[in-house]
């Protein structure tokens, strides 16, 4: 995950009979060429997901359900410190994302969705919206009230924090778990664009509850691990089947595949875009970061 000429990745490993993680800075510089690690940090729990919570701050989900907040200490990251975390979560943070507020959601595999003030160091609300772990959640790119939750067990569910209901089920559950979920592009930030266990991928309006599906169309072979807009009506995946696909999505509202790519040798986990320099990343179980160029698939 890239802020401020930072990138930041996280690792983990198993040693001995337990998993450990780690973060990993790098400073102004992209693969692959990479020099060392600016900033290397031991964490004691593996890790799940992260998000820059400011410049020099990242929020970090364990594997043990506690939320770590890291803070470089120095310009050159060469010191990285836990300076608070919340363990009220009893299994793993899956997924995290922050609103324009500054209040941070996480879904967890313990079925529940928590909103924290992390300037106050405090858990604000909990939600309970599904029956089976959430995987991934996003925050709705022109609602920041309105929140979207993905889970096993097989829902997509849109919560108005504004209101009490327990929010609205997007389209017809199929049995299929419901695996990454991003915002897509158009104005009013209705559309967004969900991926499932089996490797398809659905465009949905958030507006239209059972009829919700514009598209659905197959790009993997396997569970879709991570989903995010990059620009120009333009979505990535990454996924289990260790491919990258950069996906086109017409005025009709189609989904059309432009570019694959199957460098990596493990499950594909991470994605990070550049939009600015046309370029995004891809990371995954074999330990490779890939750099991905807008010329690969501009004439696709």
């Amino acid at each position: 995950m890239t802020i401020g000429g930072y990138l930041a990745v996280l690792g983990s490993t198993l040693c001995s009979s337990r998993w450990t993680g780690c973060i990993q800075i790098y400073l102004e510089a992209l693969p692959p060429s990479l020099p060392e690690t600016t900033g290397l940090t031991f964490c004691e729990n593996s890790c799940a997901d992260m998000l820059w919570f400011d410049a020099t701050t990242l929020l970090v989900g364990c594997d043990s359900g506690e939320l770590a907040l890291w803070q470089m200490l120095d310009d050159n990251c060469n010191t990285v410190k836990r300076v608070a975390s919340f363990l009220e979560h009893n299994n793993i943070v899956s997924s995290l994302d922050i609103n324009s507020n500054k209040i941070v959601a996480s879904g967890s595999w313990d079925k529940s969705i928590k909103l924290w003030d992390i300037a106050k160091e405090e858990s604000i609300a909990t939600l309970r919206k599904h029956s089976a772990e959430v995987t991934c959640l996003i925050w709705n790119r022109t609602e920041m009230n309105v929140l979207i939750s993905t889970s096993r067990d097989g829902s997509i569910v849109v919560s108005d924090l504004r209101e009490s209901s327990t929010g609205c089920v997007l389209g017809k559950n199929s049995g299929l778990a419901t695996t990454a979920v991003t915002n897509c592009s158009n104005i009013d930030g209705s559309e967004i664009a969900v991926g499932f266990e089996n490797g398809e991928i659905s465009l949905f309006d958030i507006r239209q509850a059972s009829e919700a599906v514009i598209s659905t169309n197959s790009f993997h072979k396997r569970w879709i691990s991570k989903l995010v807009y990059y620009k120009n009506n333009k979505i990535i995946s990454a996924s289990d089947d260790c491919c990258v696909s950069v996906i086109d999505i017409d005025a009709g509202g189609q989904l059309n595949t432009i570019y694959k790519d199957f460098r990596h040798r493990d499950f594909v986990k991470g994605l990070s875009c550049l939009p600015e320099r046309n370029q995004f990343l891809s990371c995954g179980w074999d330990s490779q970061i890939h750099v991905h160029f807008d010329h690969m698939f501009d004439n696709c």
